[in-house]
């Protein structure tokens, strides 16, 4: 596959300052707030002006290869005035700004049509405040450009497959994302991306009384025709996923829905996803990692290449990471080894990413295989760009300190890591062991979140430390894991809940399925799906019994349920492994399932010990090696 000729490059740089005899004054107050002052300006005439801090990512184009970052402030009275102004990268829109402009426009000039930003002679700017994480909707509303050839019909399919995909990767953090009105045609003189305030201040008018502001979760989209707009798209960079923003984007068929997915990441404070490798500068290093969303839009194909499923370090940015998605854990020297199984980014439930943090870097694994919310990316056999092979497999990516921006860690000239190659860079260390319909990797020195009772030596300390990066455990609020108690019939359902990825359960009953199970159990979901799975019917006289000890018989039948579904799973016809169970024991071929997987090898005596309490580090080990099958 040739991708020359149909790549949409996009990249974000801070804009070049002015030339002056003295750099501007930068700093940050304990609070945040940052103060800029312009010393060659002291002495000229400013205006106050006072709104909204914008920050918008242009995406390159021909004539600007290296992209853009334009800036300004969405006053009260509902206008965008742009600044020249030289912000870190990690500035996002929604904070209060305050700026004394040298040539602000007057109130004879309109800002509607102002394209020149204002000279900005000193500035405060407090930070934006990220949103609590709560479930959020979203609004779009559609602006289009006049002669754009676009109609409307057309345009309002197009965003909608954008909003429906958005929904779908907030996993219900996002509960809608709709069109409250109808598309509306407007004309402006242009709808450059270069100099977005003036076109966004003329859509703006179709609806007046909105707000776009960076936590309204309103969206406004003005779309133009093919090469209309001098390149792909623009957005404002908000702060999360309870942002709003705006967006100017191209009318292209076969990457629409890639390029406007891409601009609303920006919308909800993502930043590009680049290419970390030797000879690798500019676009490549900026926006050259085919496995994201966030990287480059590749059109050409037939269909339209598929938009990959949003990276690990963006759905944890964004909280959207379910309980047991990503495997959290600390780069140690001599730490533990821990092997993991990984299923694809793409995929609907399981350990699809990990987190190592090193210092001020995050090292974040995954495994890219064409399935589930992957299926037909651009990435995978044939695609090659800036001397890197984009193939399927496991792949590796960094973030550090305070630059939102991921990059991509090739192995070489491959983007992604084959099984028998491994990953170190300082104290993490990442040991890919197969790939096929999962991945297997090791993590070589990484310590999940530990617990002050579980120390280094023999037994299961590895195997809770799985536990506790797995989020299937956090122990107790004491910071203990208490590995030698038992575990309770409750824990054990929220451990497998976990475990399955903690799906969700709609419409939980008003009654409880268990009559010592209450409605405002702090795990009557966990359990309410554990008996919708068929994986307990409880007792006979209509209890769960949520505080006994799980015993070691039960936790067979449970993992087989688990595995198997209600209706049952093999039968044992080798006969007994362990001399205490044998026929006609009603969990015989359970235990006998157990035993042969390995998930159990008993007591060194030959025995199993039906009848006794599970212990929390035994649960941690039999959870491990079922994943590891």
């Amino acid at each position: 596959m040739s991708a020359t000729a149909a790549v949409v490059l996009c990249i974000g740089l801070l804009a070049a300052p002015a030339v002056s005899a003295d750099e501007p004054d930068l700093s940050t107050a304990p609070d945040g707030t940052l103060t800029y002052v312009d010393p060659d300006l002291a002495d000229e005439s400013t205006e106050q002006v006072e709104g909204e801090l914008t920050v918008a990512i242009v995406e390159p184009t021909e004539a600007s290869p290296a992209g853009d970052t334009t800036y300004s402030i969405a006053t009260a009275g509902g206008d965008e005035v742009p600044i020249d102004i030289d912000l870190p990268a990690d500035v996002v829109s929604g904070g209060e700004i305050t700026a004394e402009l040298v040539d602000a426009p007057s109130s004879e000039r309109s800002t509607l049509q102002e394209d020149e930003p204002a000279t900005v002679a000193s500035a405060s700017i407090e930070p934006a405040v990220a949103a609590a994480a709560v479930a959020t909707d979203h609004r779009y509303y559609l602006a289009i450009r006049n002669g754009s050839g676009v109609t409307a019909a057309q345009a309002e399919s197009a965003f909608r497959a954008v909003a429906d995909r958005w929904v779908a990767e907030a996993g219900g953090s996002i509960r809608s994302f709709s069109r409250p009105a109808g598309a509306t045609t407007f004309y402006t003189g242009s709808c450059s991306v270069a100099s977005p305030s003036s076109v966004w201040n003329t859509a703006d008018n179709a609806y007046p009384g909105v707000d776009f502001g960076a936590t309204s979760g309103n969206h406004l989209i003005v779309i133009g025709g093919v090469d209309q707009c001098d390149g792909p798209g623009v957005a404002t960079f908000g702060v999360d996923l309870s942002s709003g923003g705006k967006v100017i984007v191209e009318f292209e068929p076969s990457i629409n829905t890639f390029v406007g997915v891409h601009e609303v990441g920006h919308n909800l404070g993502l930043d590009h996803a680049g290419l970390q490798r030797s000879g690798c500068s500019g676009v490549c290093a900026e926006y050259g990692d085919l496995y994201s969303v966030m990287g480059l839009a590749i059109g050409g194909g037939s269909p339209a290449y598929a938009v990959p499923a949003l990276d690990s370090a963006y759905r944890h940015q964004l909280d959207v990471d379910s309980a047991g998605e990503i495997f959290d854990a600390q780069g140690v020297t001599g730490g533990p080894v821990v092997t993991l199984r990984l299923q694809p980014r793409g995929a609907a439930s399981g350990l699809r990413g990990v987190r190592i943090v090193t210092g001020t870097t995050e090292h974040w694994v995954e495994y890219r295989r064409k399935v589930g919310r992957d299926v037909g990316t651009v990435y995978g056999p044939g695609l090659s760009l800036y001397s890197t092979a984009y193939a399927e497999g496991v792949t590796i990516t960094t973030r550090t300190g305070s630059d939102p921006r991921i990059r991509l860690r090739p192995d070489g000239s491959s983007g992604a890591w084959a099984p028998g190659r491994q990953y170190v860079n300082g104290a993490a260390s990442v040991r890919v062991l197969s790939a096929g319909d999962t991945a297997l990797v090791q993590l070589v020195g990484a310590r999940p979140n530990g617990f002050f009772d579980v120390p280094p030596g023999p037994g299961f300390r590895n195997e809770i430390l799985w536990l506790a990066g797995r989020g299937i455990t956090t122990g107790y609020e004491d910071g203990s894991f208490r590995p030698s108690g038992p575990v309770l019939r409750e824990q054990m359902a929220a451990f497998l809940y976990r475990l399955a990825g903690s799906p969700a359960v709609t419409n939980l009953p008003p009654v409880s399925p268990f009559r010592d199970v209450a409605t405002n159990h702090v795990f009557y979901r966990e359990i309410v799906w554990l008996s919708r799975s068929g994986i307990t019917t409880g007792y006979a006289d209509g209890t769960f019994r949520p505080s006994d000890p799980v015993l070691r018989e039960q936790m067979a039948a449970f993992l087989y349920r688990y595995e198997f579904g209600s209706s049952g799973g093999p039968v044992d016809t080798d006969g007994p492994t362990f001399t205490d169970v044998r026929r006609p024991f009603v969990f015989f071929d359970q235990v006998e399932w157990l035993a042969r997987e390995g998930i159990s090898t008993g007591y060194d005596d030959g025995t199993f010990r039906g009848g006794q309490p599970v212990l929390r580090e035994q649960m941690a080990a039999f959870l491990n090696r079922y994943e590891l099958l």
